[in-house]
């Protein structure tokens, strides 16, 4: 099924677990008439600018929607022409498993030999 043309993406995450749901807009990194690549953030909560924060990990579904709008988060808006693709995705939780030492080197070493 074709789709009318389209200058936006819309991407529509939820979490498997809380059913928490998330939309953004994503940046559009490369495109040609083959494969589009989009990018997200998931440190900062500005949905219209690529980037969600996500706070945890774990397996989530994805929904990637064509539209013509540059600020429409709502997949039902009339902006909205299609779906594109769906899938799923996992985030993994930044974890620090141990802690970094601080060295300290000596600079001033003398060698007898």
């Amino acid at each position: 099924m074709l789709l009318p043309s389209f200058t936006d993406y819309l991407l529509i995450l939820q979490n498997e677990i809380t059913l928490k749901l998330f939309a953004v807009i994503p940046s559009v990194i490369d495109t040609n008439e083959r494969i589009t690549t989009l990018s997200i953030s998931t440190d900062v909560d500005d949905a219209v600018n690529g980037s969600i924060l996500i706070t945890d990990g774990g397996r989530y579904n994805y929904i990637i929607y064509g539209q013509n709008s540059s600020t429409n988060l709502d997949p039902t808006d009339a902006d909205v022409v299609g779906e594109i693709k769906r899938g799923y995705i996992e985030f993994t939780t930044l974890t620090q498993y141990f802690d970094q030492p601080t060295l300290t080197i000596p600079n001033d070493i003398e060698y007898n030999g």
